[in-house]
């Protein structure tokens, strides 16, 4: 079987709630997380039309199963983006793959 096309390899850090304040994790909870991220497609543009289609992608994670939730905050390199919406899992005992909407963070 050929192996996925790794684009990105980046950290993970978990978005977490303490009181009133909301932020992410001094450091990371996954490092060298090995995915693939391209563009979104029309029909997740289509699904998300309150953001700009420039900053939606498509991410696929190919490690072993990892914790990845909404709002969650992938960086490799300068770039960063955020988890949309719960992980899909696909797991045929062969290959493990999560699929995940992300919004590219811009201007910051």
């Amino acid at each position: 079987m050929p192996r996925p096309r790794i684009t990105h390899v980046g950290n993970l850090y978990h978005l977490v709630t303490a009181a009133d304040a909301t932020d992410y994790e001094a450091a990371s909870s996954i490092t060298n997380l090995n995915a693939t991220i391209y563009p979104a497609g029309n029909n997740i543009i289509m699904a998300y039309p309150g953001i700009a289609e420039y900053q939606l992608y498509e991410m696929m994670v190919w490690n072993d199963p990892v914790d990845i939730r909404n709002g969650d905050k992938f960086v490799s390199g300068s770039d960063s983006w955020i988890v949309q919406g719960i992980p899909k899992v696909y797991d045929d005992g062969i290959l493990y793959c999560l699929y995940m909407i992300l919004v590219k963070v811009v201007g910051t």
